[in-house]
């Protein structure tokens, strides 16, 4: 059940809650704790970029347009 409205969450929140980081490496979670290598490391910027795009998208969708969607395609599929 839900506290609020669908189009108060976002899947970003609703995933992060459920699955944990979306982090495609341990590096990019917490970068106050940076590795040992870090200095050496030539692929930091990639994954961090690669972060932000994935957080950037899953906070672009709330769980009101996951339901939208779904009635859209029913719909079409109904027709």
């Amino acid at each position: 059940m839900l506290k609020k409205e669908p189009e108060q969450y976002s899947v970003g929140t609703v995933l992060r809650a459920t699955e944990g980081s979306l982090a495609p490496i341990s590096c990019v979670e917490a970068e106050d704790e940076l590795c040992c290598r870090f200095d050496e490391c030539l692929t930091f910027e990639f994954w961090r970029g690669l972060d932000k795009i994935i957080s950037d998208y899953v906070d672009s969708f709330t769980l009101a347009d996951l339901l939208d969607s779904f009635r859209t395609k029913k719909k079409s599929s109904n027709s």
